[in-house]
């Protein structure tokens, strides 16, 4: 490229891809999102009966020692 041109693409015209070719590009991103629902962040249970409820942060601040 010698001369910029702002908003002009100098590059190749993108290819056409096939109707196979997408077909898979949209099973992998299916696959890619599986699990991502609600409450299955990093594998736990949808149901939550494995999560504690959070604890208040000033309690934990005062345990750790960080305020006197």
């Amino acid at each position: 490229m010698i001369r910029y041109e702002p908003g002009v693409y100098k590059g190749k015209p993108d290819t056409q891809i096939s109707e196979q070719q997408l077909q898979e590009l949209r099973d992998r991103a299916r696959l890619q999102g599986a699990g991502a629902g609600v409450g299955t962040l990093g594998g736990g249970s949808a149901s939550g009966d494995s999560v504690r409820p959070p604890a208040d942060a000033g309690d934990r601040v005062k345990q750790q020692g960080g305020v006197k």
